[in-house]
């Protein structure tokens, strides 16, 4: 019994039609839910070679099953476009575990937001550990060493 049919009961809605569940287990047989992960890897793949700056942005053009099945279940086509770009730019550097959750993160809206106050917080955080851990620092060295990460984030803009 397929648990998406219409009897109330638990499961994933059913998203593709059976020819094209068919088409994505051509290499054996495959659970149900196995042949819709592989349905939205596909489709996503058919998404990305529809993005102009895809293959310009990405020297490796193979993306890993579990990356492409994340970005296959995100409809909306503004979402698909942020997330392909992200993994483009930092994706590829993590595994592609990291990767497939971070999307699944950006999919359903989970992803922490930047606030107007959120780096002033943590700096501040960390300012007060610092000062906590070594109370004798003085001022004067505290100082400094904010001036110099600043000069770093002035020059980590301009490269």
């Amino acid at each position: 019994m397929d648990p998406s049919s219409e009897n109330g009961r638990r499961g994933r809605p059913r998203a593709f039609s059976d020819g094209e569940l068919v088409a994505a287990g051509e290499r054996g047989p495959l659970s149900p839910r196995h042949l819709q992960d592989r349905a939205y890897a596909r489709h996503a793949g058919r998404r990305l070679a529809n993005l102009d700056w895809w293959e310009n942005l990405i020297e490796d053009t193979r993306v890993p099953q579990c990356v492409l099945t994340e970005l296959g279940r995100i409809q909306d086509d503004g979402r698909f476009g942020e997330a392909a770009l992200w993994y483009a730019f930092s994706g590829g550097r993590l595994t592609a575990k990291q990767a497939a959750e971070n999307i699944r993160r950006m999919r359903t809206g989970k992803v922490p937001e930047e606030g107007p106050g959120t780096l002033y917080v943590r700096l501040m955080r960390t300012v007060r550990d610092f000062r906590v851990a070594y109370p004798d620092a003085s001022l004067r060295y505290q100082e400094g060493q904010v001036e110099l990460v600043l000069r770093t984030i002035r020059q980590m803009h301009n490269n």
